[in-house]
């Protein structure tokens, strides 16, 4: 009626994983605040969204809700395909990925990857750009991802 069973083996990890899920979660919800704040001030970065800013529209409501922190994805609008692709292509530490939700950061740009087969009108309903980039924090050091995140920014600055 629930679906699968998972296998002893992997109902074990799961359950050890839960022991240490509020830590790692307390820690990529803090990555993601401090990264989408200086993604924010950042030149090459049209926009961040990410509710945890009070930029965001629903900034209020979301700090009444989400009181464990504002959530490990955040998305920055870069403006084009060709940036995106160039930035992506600076990042050595931070790998593109099809789907989100990891220890380690990974991104994903939604255009190419889980909405490309919606049309334009449908992605402009959903806030959805050709510059869109869908960042997934995870437990990685902060500074350690922003000097990755910075040097592809600055290279979309020279260029």
């Amino acid at each position: 009626a629930f679906g699968l069973v998972g296998n002893p083996f992997e109902s074990w990890l799961a359950m050890r994983g839960l022991a240490s899920l509020g830590v790692r979660s307390a820690r990529a919800n803090a990555t993601a605040l401090d990264l989408a704040r200086r993604l924010e001030d950042h030149p090459a970065v049209d926009a961040v969204h990410y509710p945890g800013l009070d930029s965001h529209p629903d900034h209020a409501r979301a700090a009444t809700l989400l009181r464990g922190g504002f959530g490990t994805i955040a998305t920055i609008d870069l403006g084009s395909r060709e940036r995106v692709d160039r930035f992506i292509g600076g990042l050595s530490l931070i790998p593109f990925a099809p789907s989100l939700g990891d220890a380690s950061t990974t991104l994903s740009h939604p255009a190419t990857t889980s909405h490309r087969n919606q049309t334009p009108e449908q992605w402009a309903r959903q806030g959805i750009t050709p510059g869109l980039v869908r960042l997934s924090f995870g437990l990685e050091h902060p500074d350690d991802l922003w000097a990755d995140m910075l040097r592809a920014l600055e290279e979309l600055m020279g260029a």
